[in-house]
């Protein structure tokens, strides 16, 4: 039997911070990056928030946000003087609720095949209650079946009953659905918690992780189709 739903995170996986906005507030305080320049920046604050998370007490959804903010800034060269007056402009976007626009190529392609092909599709986000509407924005909400914020649902990723009520909402077992997600420690670890499938989005290839990745949504639907799901036990 094959998998039968797809369960994704949101943040960093279906949609994403406004480059040029981002980039602009950078040039401001005189941090000019090209793409790949935001890529490393980006890159470097993931690396830190996880290891906060792995070592220090967990914090909410927003904290973690401003810290992956403050590291970014950092990482793209923003001058000390400067830096807090831009990730406080991120920020305001994103509680303004016009942050998360971008949606990478392939990823609204990936979505119609995984529907087309009879998967239930999910999303399990940590957020504060607006996820929904972010999706909604960007265009990709019709795509999906249900979505679990987990302001709405009193439960954070890496607790696994965020991905029960995941489950219990797609009507699958466990063993059944597979969660991608960009962070190990939240949405791998999480999923595996509650007997899902994880898939790390690793768009560079670079993590080296227990779990199966892939480097962007486009190649999920190959993915899924060269894979089972592991045999039930009794």
């Amino acid at each position: 039997m094959p998998f039968e739903a797809v369960f994704l995170d949101a943040g960093g996986t279906l949609i994403h911070p406004d480059r040029a906005f981002i980039l602009r507030k950078l040039a401001e305080c005189g941090a000019r990056l090209d793409a790949a320049g935001m890529e490393e920046a980006e890159r470097s604050a993931r690396d830190l928030l996880r290891s906060v998370m792995l070592n220090e007490a967990s914090e909410d959804d927003a904290t973690r946000l401003r810290t992956f903010w403050e590291a970014f800034v950092r990482a793209a060269g923003c001058p000390d003087g400067a830096a807090a007056g831009v990730v406080q402009a991120i920020m305001r976007r994103h509680f303004d609720g016009r942050l998360w626009v971008d949606v990478h190529d392939g990823t609204e392609d990936a979505l119609k095949t995984l529907r087309g092909a009879g998967y239930t599709l999910g999303v399990v986000s940590n957020a504060d209650g607006r996820v929904e509407s972010f999706l909604e924005l960007a265009g990709l909400r019709r795509y999906l079946d249900f979505v679990v914020d987990s302001a709405v649902v009193g439960v954070e990723k890496p607790d696994p009953g965020i991905f029960r009520i995941a489950l219990d909402r797609a009507g699958v077992e466990p063993r059944l659905a597979v969660h991608v997600g960009d962070i190990y420690e939240i949405d791998v670890a999480g999923a595996r918690a509650a007997g899902v499938q994880g898939i790390l989005l690793d768009p560079e290839g670079t993590d080296d992780v227990d779990a199966p990745s892939i480097r962007a949504l486009s190649e999920l639907p190959a993915w899924l189709a060269e894979h089972e799901p592991a045999p039930a036990t009794d």
